[in-house]
């Protein structure tokens, strides 16, 4: 429970904008965002259950929640749907294709959860020096 609430919280305000604005459509950028929040949710429950290690970390587990890492997450999880959302939806119309705008939408967000951790420390690091 506590990965779907890392992702939905911080990523409300594109979550609602669009989910709200964007027309439905299996090719359209619902489908890579909804595909794209789920890979996601998926990821940060195998690392946070220590199931899997990010590939950019040497220890297993996810980033505690503290209020500066929460203004972090915010600005991170906001962009990785846009991202996966809007590129998604244009590669799925212009191929014609639900399959490969899902398959962007879980590509995209599989290689932004990925490198998450080393945002973290590399935002740590500048800032403490």
């Amino acid at each position: 429970m506590y990965a779907v609430f890392d992702i939905s919280i911080p990523a409300l305000p594109v979550l609602v904008l669009i989910l709200n604005l964007e027309p439905i459509s299996a090719i359209g950028v619902k489908n890579a965002l909804v595909f794209g929040w789920g890979t996601a949710v998926v990821g940060i429950a195998l690392f946070y259950g220590e199931w899997v290690t990010p590939p950019t970390r040497t220890e297993p587990g996810w980033l505690s929640l503290t209020p500066s890492l929460f203004g972090v997450r915010i600005l991170y999880y906001n962009v990785l749907l846009l991202v996966a959302g809007y590129c998604g939806g244009y590669i799925g119309s212009f191929s014609h294709s639900m399959y490969l705008s899902a398959l962007v939408g879980i590509t995209i967000s599989t290689i932004a959860i990925s490198f998450f951790p080393w945002v973290v420390d590399h935002y740590w690091s500048s800032s403490s020096k």
